[in-house]
């Protein structure tokens, strides 16, 4: 975690600092059910400690035995300022999860709800979790008008991790408005190419003029598809509602013609997936098809300047650059760790060391496998400049 971030005042740019607590008290007790968010629960603490030096994050695995054995659960709340909850599937079904939650209610304790979104990993939709939650507690839990939690969705891809870790710090500190050295929304970004959304995929042109009004420059858009340089197709619920559309992309993958794809995240792929004519969806005798390249997610609320700059971001490259950057790229990682693999097994059995480690005036971080520059302590994003 040494290369996380760090939470920032608005209003100053200074590092920030939290409050004291009490004695053998924390700022916040990290609640979760084991069978869906320990790892979520471990990501948390961590992370949110790394970026926010000095606070104190309680999380069962790590202090229960310190702190009284799980006999002293509701002493733990009152003994934390928030109680932050990894809201996933079976939260609401767990007894000491709910001992917790009737805790921090009894004692008005802010509460801080992470919404894990992927299925795989417990991931509910927000209803369905509300209707797991006791009927006694729903009000309190989701939809007190003075004291209403606070309610975060959690994400595995970095820039939006970044967001949710932000917003729950401010959760947290209460107060100030923060935020991340490098988080991608803080960025500008250009549209360098000429774009053409077609007039039958629903809230296509909404989203490129949404795109091209923030962006610092750009280029006009284009009614006509033959004359762009890519094809902006908004995969949506009404994808493909419109023979035309069809049509269009057929014309444009027959063509050669760059697609970028966007994912609507508030529809199942499966249902995008479902939609898709099997003409564009299988290879056609061009021998490419229309999910051979990765749709980027298009979120909504704070997560969405994240979304249109990656989308930006895609438009600066050549996807047949990248597929050969890529390809590097994994060659140079499979050489690293295959490196490391022999330096830490083979060399210990042989009587030569120094040949396989290098000069006796290598410095100790190229023998140290988790240094910054070894593939297993890569920085969350590039440092900020």
């Amino acid at each position: 975690m040494r290369h996380m971030p760090l939470l920032r005042s608005r209003a100053d740019g200074a590092i920030i600092e939290p409050p004291a607590v009490v004695p053998g008290g924390w700022h916040a007790l990290v609640s979760h059910v084991w069978s869906t968010g320990q790892d979520q629960a471990r990501v948390l603490k961590e992370r949110l400690q790394a970026m926010v030096p000095g606070l104190r994050l309680f999380l069962d695995v790590d202090d229960l035995d310190e702190a009284g054995g799980i006999g002293a659960l509701e002493a733990l709340v009152d003994r934390s300022g928030v109680l932050l909850v990894v809201m996933s599937d079976g939260y609401f079904r767990s007894k000491n999860c709910l001992r917790e939650l009737e805790a921090a209610i009894g004692a008005d304790k802010p509460i801080i709800l992470v919404h894990e979104t992927r299925p795989a990993h417990g991931g509910l939709p927000l209803e369905a979790l509300r209707a797991q939650c006791p009927a006694t507690l729903r009000n309190r839990v989701f939809g007190d008008p003075i004291n209403q939690s606070i309610v975060v969705e959690w994400h595995q891809i970095k820039p939006f991790q970044l967001v949710a870790l932000r917003l729950i710090g401010e959760g947290l500190l209460r107060g100030p408005s923060l935020y991340i050295d490098g988080e991608l929304s803080e960025r500008p970004y250009d549209v360098p190419l000429t774009l053409y959304a077609s007039p039958h995929n629903t809230a296509a042109d909404a989203l490129l003029a949404e795109m091209l009004g923030g962006a610092r420059s750009a280029a006009q858009p284009t009614d006509d598809r033959t004359a762009a340089d890519a094809f902006l197709l908004l995969l949506d619920a009404a994808v493909f509602d419109q023979p035309e559309l069809e049509a269009e992309v057929a014309a444009a993958m027959e063509a050669g013609q760059r697609i970028v794809m966007v994912h609507d995240a508030a529809v199942e792929f499966a249902h995008i997936m479902a939609r898709t004519p099997p003409q564009l969806r299988e290879r056609p005798p061009t021998g490419h098809a229309m999910y051979d390249e990765i749709a980027t997610a298009l979120l909504q609320g704070p997560f969405r300047p994240v979304s249109l700059r990656l989308i930006a971001r895609k438009l600066q490259y050549d996807p047949a650059v990248s597929r050969r950057t890529a390809a590097c790229a994994s060659l140079v990682w499979a050489c690293r760790a295959a490196r490391e693999r022999f330096r830490r097994g083979w060399c210990r059995r042989w009587p030569w060391p120094r040949l396989v480690r290098g000069s006796a005036t290598s410095t100790a971080a190229s023998d140290d496998p988790y240094h910054a520059a070894s593939v297993n302590a890569e920085p969350l994003l590039p440092r900020s400049q």
